[in-house]
């Protein structure tokens, strides 16, 4: 379930977006350029400008 909910997740929301979430929840890449979470949990607002996001950090 996490692995395709995270798939679908990249597949609706683009990298920028996705990288913009990141900053503004003070979350970081790491040295390979991956998110150090695990996502379980998202929802997308249907205009696609609220994203919601649970994780776990590793």
């Amino acid at each position: 379930m996490v692995k395709n909910a995270r798939n679908l997740l990249q597949v609706k929301v683009s990298t920028t977006q996705m990288a913009k979430f990141v900053r503004n929840a003070g979350l970081a890449f790491d040295n390979f350029g991956n998110l150090p979470f695990e996502i379980f949990e998202f929802s997308i607002s249907p205009c696609q400008k609220f994203i919601k996001l649970s994780y776990f950090m590793y």
